[in-house]
């Protein structure tokens, strides 16, 4: 990368690509103007994680890896001391660094699940019941694969066996509820008209009391 210095001003002429984990690979290149001749320089990599100085030798300097964080924005800047005097630029606009392919862990086969370790520990005669009694598979424990198996096996019975008594729920009508209550002996005909002639006739004593009020 190559940035170009005008006293206080800098700016990125040659953009190189910041890539997160990128250790000792990422070189800034500076050119000053004549302003500041007879200082020592000094890089500054500002990120949110922190600000990094590294003495410029022969106008160069390397980004400090732990500037290159990932999806943060990187600015550079410099600043030069001759005696007591100290002259600093602005910082650069924002750059970008993205992310760079992690170390990561050797793949391996997956843990098992506890289910799947059980299993294994009774089929290897590991895990004992009381009494030194080894479980049984098909009576005691079934496998994934056999309950698949089973599940399949149900699902293939399309069609009820002879004999099946097969219910339809069905809706009725007052009448229909009616004579289905007297078909199956919940009541008789007499029982019924009884209790109807006595609901009317409550009802008819409410209307004739509503009457006399309003009257």
């Amino acid at each position: 990368m190559k940035l170009s210095v005008r006293k206080h001003d800098i700016e990125v002429s040659e953009p190189q690509r910041l890539v997160s984990g990128s250790i000792n690979l990422v070189s800034c290149q500076f050119s000053f103007d004549e302003s500041w001749d007879g200082y020592g320089k000094t890089a500054v990599f500002a990120s949110f994680g922190g600000v990094w100085a590294v003495p410029l030798v022969a106008d160069e300097a390397i980004i400090p890896w732990e500037a290159l964080e990932a999806g943060r924005r990187l600015r550079i800047g410099v600043y030069g001391v001759k005696g007591s005097t100290r002259l600093p630029t602005v910082y650069t606009e924002p750059l970008f660094v993205e992310t760079g392919a992690e170390e990561g862990k050797e793949s391996g086969e997956p843990t098992q699940s506890k289910w799947m370790q059980l299993m294994a520990a009774i089929e290897s005669g590991l895990l004992k019941g009381e009494a030194g009694y080894t479980p049984v598979k098909g009576k005691d424990y079934f496998t994934e694969a056999d309950i698949a198996e089973i599940v399949q096996a149900v699902g293939g019975m399309a069609s009820a066996p002879q004999g099946a008594v097969m219910y339809t729920a069905q809706s009725l009508n007052a009448s229909q509820r009616l004579q289905a209550r007297v078909n199956i002996g919940a009541a008789s005909k007499e029982d019924i008209n009884t209790a109807i002639s006595n609901a009317f006739g409550a009802v008819s004593a409410a209307f004739e009391e509503m009457d006399e009020v309003i009257g």
